[in-house]
């Protein structure tokens, strides 16, 4: 029994590290501004998409308020590897979730059939 002992309090040790650094989430992650990566494209308009704690995302146009039709309801599904979001006319999208980190985000529209690249404001 004596020679289990260590091997049971590095098990305890390691569940408790598990507990204590759990990793973020998706649905935590998303949250906040982020930026198009355009690669340099200027003669695009400057915009920004919020996604809000409260499940709302909203994309901002420099020099613009954002209208209701800038507003859609998001959630996050398939164990965060899918983007749904609803626009107020009822349009649903889903996207697939390449890469999100607190830096970037990556979405492969399948419908538009592009990748949407993003940078953390």
């Amino acid at each position: 029994m004596k020679k289990m002992i260590p091997f049971l309090c590095a098990g305890l040790l390691l569940s408790f590290f598990n507990v204590s650094c759990k990793s973020t989430s998706s649905k935590e992650l998303i949250v906040g501004k982020w930026i198009p990566a355009t690669s340099g494209k200027d003669d695009l308009p400057k915009m920004k998409v919020k996604f809000l704690a409260n499940k709302t995302g909203v994309a901002e146009f420099e020099g613009q308020t954002p209208s209701p039709s800038d507003t859609v309801k998001y959630e996050i599904k398939n164990e965060g590897k899918t983007l749904v979001t609803t626009e107020n006319s009822g349009r649903v999208e889903e996207m697939e979730i390449l890469e999100l980190n607190d830096k970037k985000l990556t979405l492969l529209s399948k419908e538009r059939k592009d990748t949407l690249r993003f940078t953390r404001e």
